[in-house]
């Protein structure tokens, strides 16, 4: 009877072993789950800089070279990174267009996580604009195009 439930015994053991090793293969473990709040800390970084870039873009009505305090807008947040003490790399792509750069541990994984498409995951860059309704842009967009009447009256009459 005893070797019965030796056995039992084990086989619970290794079962629970095994649950564990597999929760570990799918989540990645304590490591990862600590390489991804350090990027979460670094996107919300980002996203404060942003702001900041925003808020000087407003005032000025143009990007302004680097981040920096003015009456209108608060004291720029942190720009390295609190874990490496890397400098955040803030640049203009376009005239109403930025992007501001870290160095990531896990840049899909963050992607993944926010599903935000201001995001350049391979690049490590939050891309962002003032004065536009296309963030997600790198460049200023092209003009559009003539909008298309209102109504059918509005359009021109059609020659046969």
């Amino acid at each position: 009877m005893a070797d019965r439930k030796t056995v039992a015994m084990s086989a619970i053991c290794v079962l629970a072993g095994l649950a564990v090793l597999a929760g570990f293969a799918t989540s990645g473990g304590p490591i990862q789950a600590r390489k991804e709040n350090r990027d979460m800390t670094r996107w919300e970084d980002l996203q404060q800089i942003s702001l900041h870039i925003a808020c000087r873009a407003d005032e000025a009505g143009t990007l302004p070279d680097a981040p920096a305090e003015t009456p209108g807008c608060p004291a720029p947040p942190r720009m390295a990174d609190p874990y490496t003490d890397a400098p955040y790399l803030y640049a203009p792509t376009g005239p109403r267009h930025w992007r501001i750069c870290a160095g990531f541990e896990r840049p899909q994984a963050l992607k993944a996580r926010l599903m935000n498409t201001r995001f350049d995951a391979e690049a490590g860059c939050l891309l962002d604009s003032f004065g536009d309704p296309h963030p997600d842009a790198e460049t200023d967009p092209p003009p559009a195009p003539d909008p298309a009447p209102a109504s059918p009256l509005d359009a021109p009459a059609r020659t046969r």
